[in-house]
């Protein structure tokens, strides 16, 4: 465990964090009172952010006082969950404004700001961190029911108890990871460890649910009802884990695939950086943050319970719970750890590489050709191009690492990328012959009709990528459209370690190999159509 040992030898190195400070009142809190109890980081951030009194903020300010202020705890959760409505409206399409004063603040200023131009205040992010916490306990209090430690695994499973407004409280804390100034806070005041936990909670939990629906199909309702609330849940805690590593709306990474969450940049806030003199200080900060930030991540156990998740999430696709949204988001969020040798090496270790593989091919039974009909044209094009992520994602988690690559020449495994390869080009010669088959009626279908499943842009789009993947396997991906003389080819190729390179060329050689047999072994024609050339 390599990966472990060197983030703790990262950890052992910064200072050691002061004593707790005693308990204050939340009317009063302050975010330099000295280092929190359990925080991912000892320094305080700084500056304090403050509500302004401009109209939005002002409510929100009101709001925010009438919830320190409320007497009794069903009145401060009702307070609460207000507040957080009237936020999640507020700053739906919110980022930052990088200012490199405000970016690359000292620790341990003073300076107060006024409005949420760059953060939020702090004592709204730990409220939530603590809102946060509720919501694992509530998942963990009822994990006992799986069918691993119950004999009762059959009876009908009961309401998970989370309602919508925990919902809200999540999604506020995937506004928030868009800055750096709330992810230090965040951190500060030990969000890293309980979201991670949260996230872990959360795939136990869908095991759990997933396992019962599958023992007794005749009291799925609730089952099915938990499962969705969990992969929605899901898609909010991932998307916090992926924003704190990239400091990046995640729908701004995929927007083919998330057309569904609620913070699109339609209103155009999402943060800019003009170009002038600070705006390289502006990226080193930045890229000094997220490297940081990778590290709490990956000490708190987040890459493991991703995996996990990923692994959970294969599992569902292939009985018919295809939710390509929360498949984007966690092999977005996962490729964001790969960097550099012992990150590569961890994800070997726990089995990342194998479930990697595993994602390659058709993700449910409902992609077969004899189901096509019913698949909106989007989502088709979607299940292509996860195919191509899984493929970089593998890339990054092989290049220039022989026992990884090594491992991808065992057992079989070349074949896994061969059918990556050949059952799109299957499938599309299936679709033609059933063109041919049914004549010119079908020509008048609904654009989800066969004769619509894969037109010819699609077909040339994703050959291209798909290409590009493979060869990234040998050449760095970031480089590949770049090389365009030979002197350039031979020097990025003499970069890479020998070993590594010339095993990565035999292996893609045995991986076209294999694909040409395939091909050929499975068409009858004399001639290979030209789509499949």
């Amino acid at each position: 465990m390599n990966i472990v040992r060197g983030v703790a030898d990262l950890l052992r190195k910064a200072p050691a964090p002061p004593p707790a400070p005693p308990a204050v009142p939340s009317s009063s809190f302050g975010v330099r009172e000295g280092s929190f109890h359990g925080a991912d980081q000892d320094v305080a951030p700084s500056p304090r952010v403050v509500f302004s009194d401009s109209t939005e903020e002002r409510v929100l300010n009101t709001l925010w006082k009438k919830y320190e202020n409320a007497l009794n705890k069903a009145e401060k959760e009702k307070s609460l969950q207000i507040f957080v409505l009237q936020f999640v409206q507020t700053f739906r399409d919110w980022g930052p404004y990088h200012n490199i004063h405000l970016v690359d603040q000292e620790q341990g200023s003073d300076e107060t700001v006024v409005g949420c131009s760059h953060g939020h205040p702090s004592e709204v992010i730990l409220i939530l961190i603590q809102e946060m916490s509720i919501i694992t306990s509530t998942i963990a209090e009822i994990g006992g029911n799986s069918p691993e430690s119950s004999p009762n695994y059959s009876e009908q499973p009961g309401d998970l108890g989370l309602s919508t407004e925990r919902l809200h409280v999540l999604e506020c804390l995937t506004i928030l990871t868009r800055s750096m100034h709330n992810c230090r806070v965040f951190s500060y005041y030990g969000g890293v460890k309980k979201v991670t936990s949260l996230l872990k909670a959360a795939v136990a939990q869908l095991k759990i649910q997933n396992s019962l629906l599958a023992a007794d199909n005749h009291v799925s309702c609730q089952a099915v009802e938990n499962i969705k609330m969990m992969l929605n849940m899901l898609k909010y805690i991932v998307t916090i884990i992926s924003n704190f590593m990239k400091l990046e709306p995640t729908i701004l990474r995929i927007p083919h695939f998330l057309n569904s969450t609620k913070c699109a940049s339609s209103k155009n806030h999402l943060a800019t950086v003009t170009p002038s003199t600070s705006e390289s200080g502006i990226f080193d900060t930045l890229q000094r943050w997220q490297q940081r930030a990778i590290v709490l991540v990956m000490g708190a156990g987040g890459v493991n319970s991703l995996v996990e998740l990923l692994r959970v999430i294969q599992r569902l696709n292939s009985e018919q719970w295809t939710d390509l949204s929360l498949h984007f988001i966690t092999l977005c969020t996962l490729r964001s750890t790969i960097s550099g040798t012992r990150a590569q090496n961890h994800v070997r270790s726990i089995g990342g590489l194998e479930i990697l593989l595993d994602g390659l091919g058709l993700p449910s039974s409902k992609f077969s050709v004899l189901k096509n009909s019913s698949i909106p044209k989007d989502e088709r094009v979607e299940v292509l191009l996860l195919q191509i992520l899984y493929l970089e994602i593998l890339s990054e988690a092989v290049f220039g690492n022989v026992n990884n690559l090594q491992f991808l020449c065992e057992n079989g495994r070349v074949h896994k990328f061969a059918n990556c390869i050949c059952w799109p080009a299957f499938m599309i010669l299936e679709f033609h012959r059933q063109r041919d088959n049914t004549g010119p009626s079908l020509a008048l279908d609904s654009i989800s009709g066969p004769i619509y499943f894969l037109d010819i842009t699609e077909w040339r789009e994703y050959s291209v990528k798909l290409s590009n993947a493979l060869c990234s396997f040998i050449i760095p991906s970031k480089v590949i459209s770049y090389c365009r003389n030979e002197i350039a080819c031979n020097k990025i190729s003499l970069s890479i370690p020998s070993a590594y390179r010339e095993q990565s060329v035999r292996w893609f050689i045995r991986v076209l190999m294999t694909v040409f047999l395939c091909i050929k072994a499975c068409t009858s024609e004399t001639e290979l159509p030209n789509h499949i050339k």
